[in-house]
């Protein structure tokens, strides 16, 4: 499967790059679903990121509800970090940026309650 994703996705590059940056994506996704959730009336998430996607699947387990309070746009914040970032770069940028624009979506999805707080600073001028 990853020897064909990176023929596919990213030729330019050698397969141990692709393997590399493939396993540092996903290993805390499946680290996550590895794990069983804690009992809890409720799974709070302050992100959309990988704690996002422990609280979904704690939800989904124990069938309770899941409150997400993110500060900012966590995916958004992310992929800025990653398009500066001078070491990821090519299919691996976009890898990225596709996990956690998803685990973004799949945390509003599955969120009961959200509190979106947006700190807009002002610049001085």
């Amino acid at each position: 499967m990853l020897t064909q994703a990176n023929q596919r996705n990213n030729p330019a590059y050698p397969f141990s790059d692709y393997f590399w940056a493939w396993k540092s994506a996903h290993d805390m996704m499946f680290s996550i679903l590895g794990v069983k959730a804690p009992d809890a009336d409720v799974y709070h998430a302050v992100s959309t990121g990988y704690a996002g996607l422990a609280a979904a699947v704690a939800k989904l387990r124990k069938n309770r509800s899941f409150l997400l309070t993110e500060h900012g746009l966590y995916h958004k914040e992310r992929e800025m970090e990653i398009k500066r970032a001078s070491y990821v770069y090519g299919y691996q940028r976009d890898m990225w940026i596709n996990i956690y624009n998803s685990l973004s979506k799949m945390s509003y999805k599955y969120a009961d309650i959200i509190s979106l707080c947006l700190n807009i600073i002002e610049e001085s001028r």
